[in-house]
């Protein structure tokens, strides 16, 4: 009898630190969804604040790039498609627009613009640049405004430490270690990228 009661006893042990584990673990799992909740709540709040130069990245897993009702994050996943970035590679995704605008005015002295003789308003556009040309006595003014769409991917992946042997054999016992890529894609297809550099501080 006493063995018996001996065994219940273990087998209740056993079943009580599974439980707490299993506890344990799904308090973990709960803390940081409120963690990373938290953590949109307050990029979202910061995005909406247009006086702040600050940004707060948001925490999202690729399945929930899905269902993101939301068009720059649908643009990046889609751009992110289209580079073919594996799923399991992705680290991180970032849109960023930008405008770009100058304003000049040159005064003419010519007589046939001070006598009210030509006079020219007239506007050049399409998605990612406006020419405003306004020509009025004795004035010439040239405004003009540039827009930039930025997409930056950063990607994690394991590649070959040195030169990566000739017989795929050869390459499976060859030490790995994890490279990040950074693809920058402008969407404005008059841009031109003349440098870029990135840092990860570890």
């Amino acid at each position: 009898m006493k063995k018996y009661i001996r065994i219940i006893k273990i087998v209740l042990v056993i079943l009580v630190v599974l439980v707490i584990t299993i506890l344990s673990i799904n308090n973990s799992k709960l803390k940081e969804s409120i963690s990373i909740y938290d953590n949109n709540f307050k990029a979202l709040n910061l995005e909406k604040d247009s006086l702040s130069k600050a940004a707060i990245a948001y925490r999202f897993n690729v399945e929930q790039l899905e269902y993101i009702n939301d068009s720059i994050i649908e643009d990046l996943n889609n751009t992110r498609k289209q580079l073919q970035i594996k799923d399991k590679e992705i680290l991180q995704m970032q849109s960023i627009k930008s405008e770009i605008r100058t304003k000049d005015s040159i005064l003419i002295k010519d007589t046939i613009f001070r006598n009210n003789f030509i006079k020219l308003d007239t506007v050049i556009t399409d998605k990612w640049h406006t020419v405003a040309i306004s020509l009025q006595p004795s004035k010439l003014t040239i405004d003009s405004k540039y827009r930039s769409e930025l997409q930056v991917f950063a990607k994690s992946s394991k590649e070959i430490m040195g030169t990566p042997k000739k017989c795929f054999i050869g390459r499976w016992f060859q030490k790995k270690h994890r490279v990040i890529r950074v693809e920058v894609h402008d969407k404005n297809p008059n841009a031109i990228i003349t440098e870029k550099k990135f840092i990860i501080i570890e």
